[in-house]
């Protein structure tokens, strides 16, 4: 495969782990459980969140974000938060069946790393790690990553994008 870039071994790399674990999450009793709404529930690690924190912090629109939490709402996965400073500011946060879902993700992305560390070795696994860390980093990828702040890309549910919602005015 030497034609393909190191951009599309890594997206297709991607894609591949992300269908092994959403099978098992799936099989898990999370089948209706979208990619997409893993960037919501990244920002709901870190706490309560409104839409348009959420919004300002993945890149899109607030509209975007409130249709992916009222899926998880519909899903049980988020309930509302109590008010912050500002009481009119709504704000959501993960459920106990969000946290499971988290936990069910978390133990069905270890299996996955298992798969290919049987496939590669653990030597190699390790270094694959770090060398795609660093070529994040050289790309200044690695501090959305640590900051569960990584932009949700442009393609994921046809969200529309700050970026292109400027363009349109």
């Amino acid at each position: 495969m030497k034609h393909l870039d190191v951009g599309h071994l890594g997206q297709f790399l991607g894609q591949a782990f992300e269908r092994a674990v959403f099978e098992k999450l799936e099989a898990g009793g999370f089948a209706e459980v979208k990619g997409v709404h893993g960037y919501v529930v990244q920002r709901l690690l870190e706490g309560p969140q409104s839409a348009s924190a959420m919004a300002a912090a993945l890149g899109v629109t607030q509209q975007a974000v409130a249709k992916w939490v009222a899926e998880l709402r519909a899903l049980e996965l988020v309930t509302d938060a109590p008010a912050g400073e500002d009481a009119r500011e709504r704000r959501v946060q993960l459920t106990d069946k969000g946290n499971a879902c988290v936990k069910a993700s978390r133990d069905a992305r270890a299996k996955v790393a298992k798969r290919l560390e049987k496939a590669l070795g653990s030597k190699a696994l390790t270094k694959l790690q770090t060398r795609l860390s660093e070529a994040l980093e050289a790309l200044g990828g690695l501090d959305a990553v640590r900051q569960r702040r990584v932009r949700v890309p442009p393609s994921s549910g046809r969200a529309l994008h700050r970026r292109s919602r400027n363009a349109l005015r």
